[in-house]
C-alpha cells in the first residue's frame, strides 16, 4: 500500500457555484480510498471509467477549464502536506477543499464518513488478481 496525494482544481462556468475551487487529499495507507473518503462528483461513471481502464471524455459539469493561479494555490497546500508527513507532523490522513466565496479564499479540512464496507478497500492487497476480477465485482462499486 502506498500514501495517496490526490489533487484536482477547476473553474465553473458563470452563475455555476463555488466559480473555482480546489481540493488536495493526502490518503495515508488503511486510511481507505478515493471512493471511501468520497468527493467524486459522479462515482458511478468514476467506475465506468476504471472499468473500460481510460479517461472520461467528457467533463461531468460545465466548467470552464483552470487557472494556473489556482493550480498554484492548491499544489503549494498539497506540498505542505506531503512536507507535514515527512516530518512526521501528519498523524492522519488529511482532505483540503479550497474555494472562493465572494471573492475571498476559503479553505475548508473535509471529514468524510468512515466506509467499512467500502467495495474497492476489501480488494486491497490483491494486485492485479483485483483488476482482472474487475467486471465481476464492478456492480457493487457502481452501487455504492
Amino acid at each position: 500500500m502506498s500514501t495517496l496525494l490526490d489533487i484536482g482544481a477547476g473553474v465553473g462556468l458563470p452563475g455555476v457555484r463555488p466559480r473555482a475551487g480546489a481540493e488536495a487529499r493526502l490518503i495515508l495507507p488503511g486510511d481507505g480510498c478515493l471512493l471511501c473518503w468520497g468527493g467524486l462528483a459522479e462515482p458511478r461513471r468514476a467506475g465506468e471509467a476504471l472499468a473500460r481502464a481510460r479517461e472520461v471524455e467528457t467533463p461531468s459539469a460545465p466548467r470552464a477549464g483552470s487557472l494556473r493561479s489556482l493550480n498554484m494555490a492548491i499544489i503549494g497546500l498539497a506540498l505542505r502536506l506531503w512536507e507535514e508527513l515527512l516530518a512526521g507532523e501528519l498523524p492522519a490522513s488529511r482532505w483540503l477543499r479550497l474555494v472562493w466565496i465572494g471573492g475571498t479564499p476559503v479553505l475548508q479540512e473535509m471529514a468524510p464518513a468512515p466506509r467499512p464496507d467500502c467495495p474497492l478497500c476489501a480488494r486491497r492487497g490483491a494486485g492485479d488478481a483485483a483488476l482482472s476480477a474487475l467486471p465481476a465485482w464492478l456492480p457493487t462499486l457502481l452501487k455504492s
